[in-house]
């Protein structure tokens, strides 16, 4: 992965996107599932977790999720536990994270870190 940004190159913009590929993803579909989705695809390829299949496990679009301990969503987790423990201001981690309210970037204060 490391690598893979990298090669992205950088800009001199502090505004520009990390990954410029991503964020027009996110921005076109007005979400982040697209990414999630192709950041498990890339963890399926490497051998790091198992595809999506997307088939009916016969439960209902009501039931509880999988639980998956590595997915885009546990980076970003990982990544909000480490900024707190650095003493990076809760201001700054909410931002760089892209939680929406303080409420939502306290309550993952509250979350056990990734494995």
């Amino acid at each position: 992965m490391r690598e893979h940004i990298e090669a992205l190159g950088a800009s001199d913009s502090p505004e520009a996107p990390l990954h410029p590929r991503g964020f027009e993803a996110v921005r076109k579909k007005g979400g982040a599932v697209s990414v999630s989705n192709a950041f498990v695809e890339l963890l399926a390829q490497a051998g790091l977790r198992e595809r999506h299949t997307h088939e009916s496990r016969g439960i209902g679009r009501s039931a509880k999720r999988l639980a998956t301990a590595l997915s885009f969503q546990s980076l970003r987790q990982h990544c909000f536990h480490v900024l707190k423990e650095a003493g990076i201001p809760q201001a700054a981690v909410q931002e760089l994270i892209g939680h929406e309210s303080e409420q939502i970037s306290a309550s993952g204060a509250a979350a056990a870190p990734p494995g």
